[in-house]
């Protein structure tokens, strides 16, 4: 469902020129970034699962735990994306609403996640946020059935955050493992520890100039 969310993202967000033709030479293998990004500490261990975009503009990494498959995972996962601003004419009818694309963005990926829930899904209100001078909208849900995918449900922290040049998303999500472990930790059936460490990382997301110096994921 990653990828379907992605697309819907990009209706809004992805309208710019930029994003429409990855640069990558193959589709899920790891290249270099250009220009502002996100920077998040990845837990140790995990590993760049897949990655598809274009280098100087919108672009998806996907990273999971050593051993797992992007296609079959069964327990955590993190995702980061770029994504192109829509046109100033855009934005300037957004600012006169009083509205951020960050919230916008957010609105979008919670429906989308939503309307692919094959259960009943629940979800934690959104928050907009100033961190360090940055403006995250964050929120949160979890689905009790994603089939196939996800017998067992799958449940997601996810932030937008608002950079210069571009809107970045950082999401962490998990499967429970067993009908056990889908019943324990209502609503969002994690532990409470789990649920600071992916919370307290997205608070710590900064972003980053371009500068390969300045810049500590080049996702190489």
């Amino acid at each position: 469902m990653r990828r379907i969310v992605l697309s819907c993202l990009a209706s809004l967000l992805c309208s710019a020129p930029g994003f429409a033709a990855p640069v990558a030479p193959t589709v899920g293998a790891p290249f270099a970034v250009t220009g502002e990004r996100v920077t998040t500490q990845i837990p140790k261990g995990w590993k760049l699962a897949w990655m598809q975009g274009d280098p100087a503009g919108g672009f998806m990494a996907e990273y999971l735990p050593e051993g797992e498959d992007i296609n079959h995972w069964r327990g955590e996962y993190l995702a980061i994306a770029r994504f192109p601003y829509p046109s100033a004419t855009v934005l300037k009818q957004m600012t006169e609403k009083k509205v951020h694309i960050s919230e916008v963005a957010l609105s979008q990926f919670m429906s989308a996640t939503q309307a692919g829930c094959s259960g009943k899904r629940e979800e934690m209100p959104h928050g907009l946020n100033q961190i360090d001078g940055l403006l995250f909208a964050v929120s949160g849900g979890f689905c009790d059935k994603l089939e196939p995918a996800a017998p067992f449900g799958e449940g997601q922290f996810v932030a937008f955050i608002e950079g210069k040049d571009f809107l970045h998303k950082v999401q962490y999500s998990w499967r429970p493992g067993s009908a056990f472990e889908a019943s324990a930790n209502k609503p969002m059936r994690l532990p409470k520890p789990k649920t600071v460490q992916y919370l307290e990382a997205i608070k710590a997301s900064r972003l980053c100039d371009g500068s390969f110096k300045a810049c500590s994921g080049n996702f190489l």
